[in-house]
């Protein structure tokens, strides 16, 4: 049996970190309102994302050397490990893309980088 919803009527709040991280509260008077300001937040958290973000101190700069030299190692020793053959290729791949993953992470939420 399903529950019927009632119709929208005063204000909409979301409370939602991965929704609005940088508000934590969302609150409008419209559907509409909502979709335009969750567009608004999708365009913000884009043009932060494919920013250059510099590391700002010497604890950025050492995550990112220890995620490359994590996985340059895991990719070493699975080529030793893992018989010659096409997926080996996949692996590193795989690994590459944590790689852009975990330096992304880094970047955009280091402490040291808010």
């Amino acid at each position: 049996m399903k529950t019927r919803q009632p119709p929208l009527d005063g204000r909409i709040t979301i409370r939602d970190a991965a929704l609005v991280p940088d508000e934590r509260t969302l609150e409008v008077d419209q559907p509409e309102d909502l979709i335009a300001r969750l567009r608004e937040y999708r365009k913000r958290d884009w043009d932060r994302r494919v920013q250059h973000h510099p590391p700002r101190s010497a604890a950025v700069i050492d995550a990112h050397e220890r995620a490359r030299a994590l996985i340059g190692q895991v990719g070493h020793d699975l080529m030793e490990t893992v018989p010659a053959c096409p997926l080996v290729d996949r692996i590193l791949d795989t690994l590459s893309d944590a790689l852009m993953l975990a330096n992304q992470a880094i970047a955009l939420h280091h402490p040291d980088n808010e």
